[in-house]
């Protein structure tokens, strides 16, 4: 339990606590989360090309709760962005958690109504393996690699994916 006169940022990341705005004040309780969940799990950079009406996004890191409704913002800006299909390289992920996979979920039921490809892609053997335990990898359509998905999704965009 912290004392009032501990209640100062210095302090509390000292003890690896984060305050969450807003700030305590009247009828306001502190609300705290710890440094490493505030650090590790903000915002989703996801990286975008644009390859003949198919949109290839590639997602780094970790996707977890603290991110997972940027990240699915992000593909669902990214699935508008597309004209026939939204492939996911999933080759630096390190982590994904099941708010994550709601995500791909989203997607993938957007994807549908519009008439459009999705697909995950280049899994590594670890993320492979939680999606397998998870039952996704029979839920999602899976790709080895992210070319086997433009050659299935998409045919007449696989020599302009070729081509670099």
């Amino acid at each position: 339990m912290l004392a009032v006169e501990e209640l100062n940022f210095s302090n509390l990341l000292r003890r690896g606590l984060y305050p969450i705005p807003p700030l305590p004040g009247p009828g306001r309780p502190l609300r705290l989360m710890s440094v490493n969940s505030f650090w590790l799990g903000r915002g989703m950079d996801l990286k975008q090309k644009g390859v003949d009406g198919v949109t290839l996004a590639t997602a780094p890191g970790r996707i977890d709760l603290y991110n997972a409704d940027d990240f699915t913002a992000a593909l669902s800006a990214a699935l508008a962005d597309s004209k026939t299909a939204l492939i996911l390289d999933f080759s630096d992920v390190e982590y994904i958690s099941s708010a994550g996979f709601r995500s791909l979920l989203i997607t993938f039921k957007a994807s549908k109504t519009g008439n459009k490809g999705f697909a995950v892609a280049a899994l590594t053997p670890t993320i492979k393996e939680i999606f397998d335990i998870a039952r996704f990898s029979q839920a999602l359509p899976i790709f080895q690699t992210t070319r086997e998905a433009v050659a299935q999704l998409a045919p007449d965009a696989l020599a302009k994916f070729d081509a670099g």
